[in-house]
């Protein structure tokens, strides 16, 4: 029997086997469409040009299959055929791993959450590293064992059923780390945008390089507002442990959700991100170049910055 949680594009009409076939969104337009190699070009073939010139009956195998690559291609940046089909869309489990040090984060913070709830103690503003520190401390974990139980009885379920209790914990702390792992990586804009002005410094007087330092940062500035926004947004819905276990599946969903659309930032964002992460200053050209493309970037997604929300 099939696994549920692991299917396949398997597609079955003769163009999905052209060799180098691979389904990305365009550059310009974000639309799904089939890249096949063709010589020395590639043709970039949409999801309504297939259907209707390749004759794909609709409800068919590969009809279904090319919806799950439009949904697909939110979370991973392409898709061959034979590949699996990210699991977001079919359970709406993650397909990409979390780093240890954000699964112990996630961990951290739902622990100083049982602390707070027992205590009354506020640690909204005690930055992560405080957090990891004290949620090692022995004491610590003395209150969260105490929380445990306490929390067992307020659902309605009684101290000798505090294991289910921390297993519904461990299970959150686990959808959780994907928010830490996002809020890591997506925390890498502010040091670009830090950078970036910066760089301003020396080039201000470059009418051209100075200009689009410039014009970069004034794209930038409301679309990674928004992304602080959703993190604090988050941060406040999830903030109270009991009610978070209360509401145990509409809680994960809403994990799940905020989890794909920052993902979908980050997907955005990752290509410029990584440019950067090569550009050690060494060379003023990759310096420079760095910054041109910056600029493209920015101009091309964030040109009407006055409607730009967390999922345009």
């Amino acid at each position: 029997m099939a696994d549920p949680e692991n299917v396949q594009f398997d597609f079955e009409n003769r163009v999905f086997a052209v060799e180098g076939a691979v389904f990305r969104k365009t550059s310009g337009s974000g639309t799904v469409a089939l890249f096949i190699p063709m010589g020395e070009s590639v043709a970039a073939i949409t999801i309504k040009q297939i259907k209707s010139g390749f004759e794909i009956p609709a409800d068919s195998n590969d009809d279904k299959l090319l919806g799950y690559v439009t949904k697909g291609l939110d979370f991973v940046r392409e898709i061959h055929p034979g590949d699996s089909v990210p699991s977001e869309v079919i359970s709406g489990k993650a397909s990409w791993m979390v780093d240890e040090k954000y699964a112990a984060a996630a961990k951290a913070r739902v622990m100083m959450q049982l602390v707070a709830w027992i205590t009354g103690e506020d640690f909204d503003s005690v930055d992560l590293s405080d957090i990891l520190s004290r949620a090692e401390n022995p004491e610590t974990k003395k209150v969260v064992q105490e929380a445990f139980a306490d929390i067992a009885k307020k659902l309605g379920i009684g101290e000798d059923r505090r294991e289910e209790v921390v297993q519904m914990v461990d299970r959150f702390a686990h959808e959780l780390s994907y928010i830490e792992a996002l809020r890591g990586e997506l925390g890498r804009i502010n040091q670009l945008v830090a950078k970036l002005k910066g760089l301003y410094k020396n080039y201000h007087g470059d009418s051209t390089l100075g200009e689009s330092l410039l014009r970069s940062n004034t794209l930038m500035e409301k679309p990674v507002q928004a992304i602080a926004n959703k993190f604090d947004e988050f941060d406040a819905t999830i903030g109270e442990i009991l009610n978070t276990l209360r509401q145990y599946d509409a809680k994960v969903e809403y994990v799940r959700k905020t989890r794909d659309e920052l993902r979908q930032v980050y997907l955005l964002w990752e290509e410029i991100l990584g440019l950067w992460d090569r550009c050690d200053g060494s060379e003023e050209s990759d310096t420079e170049n760095a910054i041109r493309e910056t600029y493209r970037f920015a101009a091309q997604h964030f040109v009407q910055t006055d409607d730009w929300s967390l999922s345009g």
